[in-house]
């Protein structure tokens, strides 16, 4: 297949702190991206300028966000890019390591027929605020996972596709464009795409600098290392994310995407969404046993 060129599909809001850093990173990768196309979710600190000198210079192009919150803000970011290039998810306030593009790009090609939709995401190394390593893997050392031996049925509990992470193919991003309102969130439909009827791959490195700062982290009697920690583990072993969200979101790809499933994945589904209307200590159980 042609060499599919990549768009960076970037979500903003009130990011000032940190947005150029972030910027810097993806403009000076190895790879260099055919387009930065950024969405704002009607930032009012200095993003704004930010994004204006910018593109000013000719480095990115900025859309304001029609709607409203994380999941309509990427979408449109996805919308505004090329037809035709692989697309490149991003965060605002983290670090992209220099070679990622490059990596994942390499990645992606192996795997992409064009006729299905494919998915490739990275471990990640924490860093403190001021872009201190914290922690030098996301998954082995933090949350002791490895998402080479990802399954649905645990993928359905604790998404492990973290979304700045991402690269997919048009075949995906037609299915980013079609995603339905009332989901968790955007990674998580990827994720359960590319975990059934499409393509995925994981890339044991870490290809992010994934910033943990005064805005993200909650309990402040911690230290940096136990309030990471404790906050990241908790997003995966669902118990701050409601795992009824889950549920709603599996419930909802179930009915767009039934007929493109196996049999076992049909299975897989059907026990996962008979938790709906279970008590929480069933549910939490349940999603104990299958995020160890």
């Amino acid at each position: 297949m042609t060499k599919c060129k990549v768009s960076i599909a970037l979500a903003t809001y009130n990011g000032a702190k940190y947005l150029q850093d972030q910027l810097d990173s993806i403009i000076n990768q190895t790879l260099k991206p055919d387009e930065v196309i950024v969405s704002d979710d009607s930032s009012t600190d200095a993003t704004l300028d930010i994004l204006n000198k910018y593109q000013a210079k000719g480095l990115i192009k900025y859309f304001v966000n029609p709607g409203s919150g994380v999941i309509a803000n990427f979408k449109n970011a996805v919308l505004n890019c090329k037809t035709g290039n692989y697309i490149a998810l991003a965060d605002q306030d983290d670090i992209w390591v220099a070679d990622k593009l490059e990596i994942n790009h390499a990645a992606l090609s192996k795997i992409d027929n064009e006729s299905l939709p494919s998915v490739v995401f990275s471990d990640l190394l924490v860093v403190s605020a001021g872009n201190n390593v914290i922690n030098k893997s996301f998954f082995k050392e933090i949350v002791k996972v490895d998402p080479i031996n990802e399954k649905l049925e645990s993928l359905m509990f604790s998404n492990k596709v973290i979304g700045c992470t991402t690269m997919f193919n048009q075949r995906m991003r037609q299915y980013f464009d079609e995603m339905p309102t009332g989901i968790c969130m955007h990674d998580y439909w990827i994720a359960l795409i590319g975990f059934t009827f499409g393509r995925h791959y994981y890339v044991a490195q870490p290809l992010v600098r994934y910033r943990r700062h005064s805005s993200n982290v909650t309990d402040a009697s911690s230290s940096v290392w136990r309030k990471t920690k404790k906050e990241l583990t908790d997003y995966l072993l669902n118990r701050r994310i409601q795992l009824d969200e889950h549920i709603d979101t599996v419930e909802l790809f179930y009915s767009e995407y039934s007929t493109l499933l196996s049999e076992d994945e049909r299975k897989s589904i059907k026990k996962f969404l008979r938790l709906k209307g279970s008590s929480t200590v069933f549910k939490r159980l349940n999603s104990f046993y299958y995020t160890r």
